[in-house]
């Protein structure tokens, strides 16, 4: 798994051909599937990997690092790329891993609410345009909402990572609050992040479940009357408040549960990569003029 997670670190400053990406993040998507894998890579402890240069991390769970390295890839592709295949992949993955995290490193929890953040900024802008354009074609108040979705595909589609990036989120806090406070925290510090979605139709109910959080922990805060407190008293408080913590608060959602589902005619391009693969670490003779495998290998290498 470590070495899935550097191809995938550095292949998405392109250091690798995206072939090799799709396989990787299908790997780990299958992977994800299994709950005995992800309970198990939530317990071992990974000490400081040198390929790993966003932060010094002197230890990290290893279902924690695989959060980081999918949040980078998402943020490259969302920012690059633009595939839709690498950020569904990736959300999917983190789904099947959410009902399983535990005792989440500051920084994972950090990055997984910035995501949030990335995503629900770019969402509001295509929304404001699209809204822009609506007033301008003269789109009645009942319409407008369907003529958003409708009018671009990068609405609808921002529209469902916001939606899941907030069910990866509710997930962990339905089954793993006890054990979380660090995403707690991080809850806590941008809790204005979330009140721009309470209305809304689609989100309202997975935001409403967030602000039951933060409003309890908060109040918790409030009632030790801290002058200034460190990071670390409000990290204590915050730990001391999630044992007495009501079991069911918050409104239940079904499992994330993903698989991979191969696409018809998918051969076409696992069987080029494969016999690619072949001709590139195999001593085999290969008589170009009698084969096509260097046509499909050109094909392959530039995807």
């Amino acid at each position: 798994l470590l070495q899935i997670l550097r191809l995938l670190y550095d292949g998405i400053e392109g250091r690798t051909n995206y072939s090799q990406m799709y396989i990787l993040l299908t790997i780990l998507l299958l992977f994800s599937q299994d709950e005995v894998f992800n309970e198990n890579i939530q317990k071992i402890s990974i000490s400081y990997q040198p390929w790993f240069t966003e932060r010094l991390l002197k230890s990290v769970s290893l279902g924690g690092l695989t959060y980081l390295v999918l949040i980078r890839v998402i943020q490259f592709n969302l920012s690059s790329h633009r595939d839709v295949y690498f950020h569904n992949n990736c959300l999917a993955t983190m789904a099947n891993l959410g009902n399983s995290i535990q005792d989440i490193h500051p920084y994972v929890a950090q990055r997984l609410v910035n995501l949030f953040d990335i995503v629900a900024k770019r969402y509001q802008k295509l929304r404001e345009k699209a809204q822009q354009q609506g007033e301008d074609e003269n789109v009645s108040n009942l319409n407008m909402e369907n003529f958003i979705i409708q009018y671009s595909d990068a609405v609808a589609i921002y529209g469902d990572l916001v939606c899941l990036v907030l069910e990866i989120i509710n997930s962990v806090l339905i089954r793993r609050l006890n054990s979380n406070p660090e995403l707690i925290y991080s809850l806590l510090h941008k809790k204005d992040l979330f009140t721009h979605f309470q209305l809304h139709p689609r989100f309202a109910e997975l935001i409403a479940n967030i602000d039951n959080v933060i409003s309890y922990f908060h109040a918790r805060i409030s009632e030790a009357n801290l002058k200034s407190p460190s990071a670390e008293e409000i990290s204590e408080l915050i730990e001391t408040a999630a044992r007495t913590w009501p079991p069911g608060r918050l409104k239940e959602f079904p499992d994330l549960k993903f698989q991979y589902e191969e696409e018809l005619e998918s051969q076409e391009f696992f069987c080029p990569y494969v016999w690619a693969l072949i001709y590139r670490h195999t001593w085999i003779y290969w008589d170009e003029n009698k084969t096509h495998i260097l046509n499909d290998y050109i094909i392959v290498s530039n995807i």
